[in-house]
């Protein structure tokens, strides 16, 4: 989480983006460690990437296990 609009900038920076940093690699990592199959359900290929400047993403992403 850089400097974007979601989370401010400067002195307007949301007080929170300590704790959000860390939470998508807690939160994936756990999910690999019990889920160890989980994987695409479609081929890399055909995830659809967000076409938007300020948000970084896919739109789905399809799994399977």
């Amino acid at each position: 989480m850089a400097d974007t609009p979601a989370s401010g900038c400067g002195p307007h920076q949301c007080l929170g983006q300590p704790l959000a940093r860390p939470e998508p690699q807690i939160v994936y990592g756990t999910l690999h460690r019990r889920t160890p199959g989980l994987r695409p359900a479609v081929a890399c290929e055909e995830i659809e990437f967000v076409p938007e400047e300020t948000i970084y993403g896919v739109r789905a992403l399809p799994v399977t296990w």
